[in-house]
């Protein structure tokens, strides 16, 4: 249980420090850049966050970790069921 809560600590402590990081990051870019200049630089942010999406099939690992652990038979009815119901859900 204890490994739980440690993977569980470092994986928020990640979290906040990309956080601080980005802030920091912002406030530099609105200094130097002005309004316009963060305006385009979450443009672009977000046309290079959109393959890694795609990639990721929208940042659900524990769907993509579920797809490797299975093979054959197995697998194409779990991929399947995965995407109907990310069709289903897209739709709404």
């Amino acid at each position: 249980m204890s490994e739980i809560l440690i993977a569980a600590l470092k994986v928020e402590s990640a979290t906040l420090a990309s956080l601080v990081v980005w802030v920091v990051t912002g406030k530099m870019l609105a200094l130097q850049l002005g309004a316009a200049g963060v305006g385009i630089f979450g443009m672009l942010r977000q046309l290079l966050q959109y393959p890694r999406v795609v990639a990721t099939i929208n940042g659900r690992t524990a769907m993509v970790q579920g797809i490797s652990q299975r093979s054959g038979d197995e697998l194409k009815r779990f991929t399947n069921s995965v995407f109907r119901i990310q069709a289903a859900y897209r739709d709404k």
